[in-house]
């Protein structure tokens, strides 16, 4: 088949519709805009479950550098043994904006997750587990010698 002006021109249009429809908010899936734009730690959670009523739980697990020698990029791993896991958020407590990350698991998966957030400051990261309607919470310190969110 040879490309020919006409073929190009109506691959351009079709493509240019695509493209369009990406663009489209109304078929992407929605997200928490107010528990990512909050600015705090206790707006962040209450926009992002409803509730500031967390259970502190040692079945989560955090695995984080207790110093970060730079904020930019500070590796996080959080595993829990917390039965029927389903949703696994990170907040960096004194970051412009708390909530770093929101994790929706699967029944098939295993309720561990590992992503790098920047930090701000020096501060609490705070891994909050949703199962069956509750909320377990665990934090834990990390030391920021130099900031990552404009630090």
């Amino acid at each position: 088949m040879s490309i020919n002006r006409r073929f190009f021109l109506k691959a351009g249009a079709l493509s240019g519709a695509f493209i369009s429809l990406l663009g489209s908010s109304r078929i992407f899936a929605s997200w928490p805009k107010a528990a990512f734009t909050a600015t705090t730690e206790a707006d962040a959670i209450l926009a992002a479950l409803g509730t500031n009523q967390l259970i502190d739980s040692d079945k989560i697990n955090i695995k984080a550098p207790p110093i970060a020698e730079n904020g930019q990029t500070v590796p996080i791993t959080i595993s829990t043994s917390i039965a029927d896991a389903e949703v696994i958020r990170i907040f960096a407590a004194n970051n412009p904006a708390p909530l770093s990350a929101t994790f929706t698991l699967s029944s098939r998966t295993e309720a561990t997750v590992s992503t790098k957030i920047k930090l701000a400051k020096t501060g609490d990261i705070i891994a909050i587990v949703q199962s069956k309607g509750q909320y377990y919470a665990k934090r834990q310190a990390i030391k920021v010698t130099k900031g990552g969110c404009g630090g």
